[in-house]
């Protein structure tokens, strides 16, 4: 895969992980949190598809995603863009 998405907060990494879970589960995502909790990985399945599996880390001032494995079906340039979108809302950079 590409570049990972970088998307720029103003949060403790403990808030920012909790904002993190709350979009999760708005989004029927799944978090799967590593033994320190600022890195992890996150699967949303998309049906027939397939599902999108990626890696996260939440740094002091920015959290960010790879993209590890996408549906063919789907451009990697609308996952991020989806994905990108709703991580800025969520933490209104």
């Amino acid at each position: 895969m590409s570049e990972p998405i970088q998307i720029a907060h103003r949060c403790s990494p403990q808030e920012a992980l909790e904002r993190l879970k709350s979009l999760a589960r708005q989004h029927d995502i799944e978090l799967a949190p590593d033994e320190d909790g600022a890195s992890g990985t996150l699967t949303k399945s998309l049906g027939l598809l397939g599902s999108v599996r990626g890696r996260y880390r939440i740094e002091s001032e920015r959290i960010e995603i790879a993209l590890e494995s996408l549906p063919a079906a789907l451009g990697e340039s609308t996952i991020k863009r989806l994905l990108g979108s709703a991580l800025t809302e969520a933490f209104g950079a």
